[in-house]
């Protein structure tokens, strides 16, 4: 969800973006409750369409891909790029060429950017990071609270 608020932000030039409209489907544990499996479908202002998926009942790709009329970004390991860190590949596919583009991306170890905008925003006073704003995390969480609600699930918390 994060990532796709990111891309159809930076499509703006905003640090994200807010669909106008969420739609899922999955399934549900029939005892415990929880989404075994979803998919959901978010629509943003700026025409950007996307799709995210997620499922602890299957196995399914753990990619991120960003497809424009030009061509498409292939990103293998979004989401732990390099655990220790060093060089991941975000793969660029379009024009001609028929091997996609290489581009490497070099991070610190997992985590460090984060604790770094911290400690930053620490030792400057600020009450938020600049990098991940309370607007942007309640963003966040009001798509998926669509989502989940598209699914019908609900939680105890919920209900009062």
């Amino acid at each position: 969800m994060s990532f796709a608020r990111l891309i159809a932000g930076a499509a703006d030039g905003r640090p994200f973006a807010d669909p106008g409209s969420v739609t899922g489907a999955g399934h549900l544990h029939p005892q415990a409750g929880v989404d075994v499996y979803a998919a959901a479908t978010l629509k943003f202002a700026n025409g950007i369409v996307a799709q995210v998926a997620c499922g602890i009942g299957l196995v399914q790709d753990s990619s991120a891909r960003v497809y424009g009329s030009k061509g498409w970004l292939h990103v293998p390991v979004p989401w732990i790029p390099n655990r220790e860190g060093g060089t991941s590949i975000i793969y660029l596919h379009g024009g001609e060429a028929s091997a996609p583009e290489e581009i490497p991306v070099t991070a610190p170890p997992l985590y460090a950017l984060e604790a770094d905008a911290f400690a930053a925003a620490l030792a400057a006073g600020r009450r938020e990071v600049p990098q991940m704003t309370v607007a942007d995390t309640l963003g966040n969480m009001a798509a998926l609270d669509q989502w989940r609600a598209a699914l019908g699930l609900v939680y105890d918390a919920d209900q009062s």
